[in-house]
């Protein structure tokens, strides 16, 4: 799947934040790649074991450091032997900034650079995936925290659906948002396994209620053609000019696809009471059918399926604004 950096996503690699500390960022860019210091630890790269890894940079820095603790040691060691020995070609580098953070690929093994500076002598080369950084407000809580670490380079391939769903929004992160996406699914089972058809359209006239309008099932002994279930009046003021408009409803309670029956029966209605100024389909199908579809666009006619549905009910329920 190609993301709006336009870089497909990496479902088989590790992912890591590397953070620059005081190095330059313009440089890293500047030079595809992405370092940590240590060059008084040269041979790094030769160690593959976790012990003798942490005994080439204690030795390294003894007379820089002193006597030092074994956990002191191992905090020190873990954020080189993550850079050096656990970050691999392909896998994704996360690169905090202020307020977002930038991406990139790694192209190559850890490698020691004899020219450097101390501050980045240990160095990958990366392809760096975005030009504009992704604003932290389109990463959910998590991702934010595990952005905050301290350390210089740490594992966060836990987070995987966390940083492609926030390399792929184009909004922040929502509360509501949230909040429908956990809910929605039980909703959806309820619309279809515990209401049944005038349920159904009391609810629907329910929320019609919370915009505002007047909202009655419509009576069914009526001799109009067509059909409508529920019927809302909104009462307008426009200057001094007062104003009813009414808004027609048909209410299906499928599983699928929704036909053209109920979209033809609307119109029909509201051919037959001039006062109807709008219509509206509301389904609990996933949508229309090709055909019925058609004749509700060429008719103006509001078509509310599944989704729209839930997302309403709990817009209503819960008095939040809809999202971005």
């Amino acid at each position: 799947m190609i993301n709006r950096y336009g870089f497909a996503e990496m479902e088989e690699t590790n992912i890591f934040i590397v953070r620059n500390g005081e190095r330059s960022l313009e440089a890293w860019r500047a030079g595809g790649f992405i370092a940590i210091g240590w060059s008084k630890a040269r041979d790094l790269d030769k160690e593959t074991d976790w012990y003798a890894f942490k005994e080439v940079i204690r030795q390294a820095y003894a007379a820089d450091w002193g006597p030092v603790t074994p956990q002191s040691l191992a905090l020190q060691a873990s954020s080189a032997f993550q850079f050096i020995r656990k970050i691999v070609i392909g896998d994704l580098i996360l690169v905090p900034v202020p307020g977002a953070f930038l991406a990139a690929k790694v192209l190559s093994p850890a490698y020691y650079d004899h020219d450097a500076t101390d501050d980045d002598a240990w160095k990958h080369r990366v392809e760096w995936l975005t030009t504009d950084p992704c604003p932290r407000g389109y990463c959910a809580n998590a991702l934010q925290r595990r952005l905050k670490v301290r350390q210089t380079c740490v594992n966060v391939t836990d987070l995987r659906t966390e940083i492609i769903d926030a390399l792929n929004r184009t909004h922040p992160v929502s509360f509501s948002e949230v909040v429908l996406a956990k809910a929605y699914e039980p909703v959806a089972s309820a619309l279809l396994n515990a209401i049944i058809d005038q349920q159904l359209e009391d609810l629907v006239a329910q929320l019609a209620q919370t915009s505002g309008a007047k909202a009655v099932r419509a009576a069914k002994n009526t001799k109009a053609p067509g059909d409508a279930d529920v019927v809302a009046t909104y009462e307008l003021g426009i200057g001094n000019e007062e104003s009813t408009i009414k808004v027609a409803y048909q209410v299906k309670q499928h599983d699928g696809a929704t036909g053209i029956t109920g979209v033809m029966q609307l119109i029909e209605r509201m051919e037959a009471d001039s006062e109807i100024v709008r219509g509206c389909i509301v389904t609990t199908a996933e949508q229309l059918d090709e055909a019925a579809q058609k004749l509700a666009d060429e008719n103006d006619i509001v078509v509310i399926t599944k989704k729209g549905l839930v997302e309403w009910i709990l817009m209503s329920g819960l008095k939040l604004l809809r999202p971005a």
